[in-house]
């Protein structure tokens, strides 16, 4: 059914620069292992869900496609409309509490991989 396995995709990402296996850590780290701790909250809730939606097109296309550019479709897709809602509920979030603080390196974070 796809082009590449699994294990095609985890070679292709052993060969990347140890700059970007660090950087895909990070997002992971940011994305998927911190909004578990804050699971109550809705906003943390919603970027779990963006970030499932992300990871399913992504492996649809990379298993497809193979470690090409067009992985960044679904960041594109699923990140743009997480940015614009987590903009829009920032104000609601206290700057001096840990959710706050996440949900702004969060924030930082999926712009730079955005640009």
């Amino acid at each position: 059914m796809f082009e590449y396995s699994y294990n095609d995709i985890l070679s292709q990402l052993t060969l990347l620069p140890t700059h970007l296996k660090f950087w895909l850590a990070w997002l992971g780290i940011v994305t998927f292992l911190i909004p578990l701790a804050f699971f109550r909250d809705r906003t943390a809730r919603i970027i779990l869900l963006f970030q499932l939606g992300n990871t399913v097109l992504g492996s649809i296309l990379g298993l497809t496609f193979g470690l090409v550019r067009l992985l960044g479709l679904a960041h594109v897709v699923f990140w743009t409309s997480l940015v614009i809602y987590t903009v829009r509920h920032l104000p609601t979030l206290p700057r001096n509490t840990l959710l706050g603080i996440w949900v702004r390196v969060f924030l930082v974070t999926i712009l730079a991989s955005l640009f």
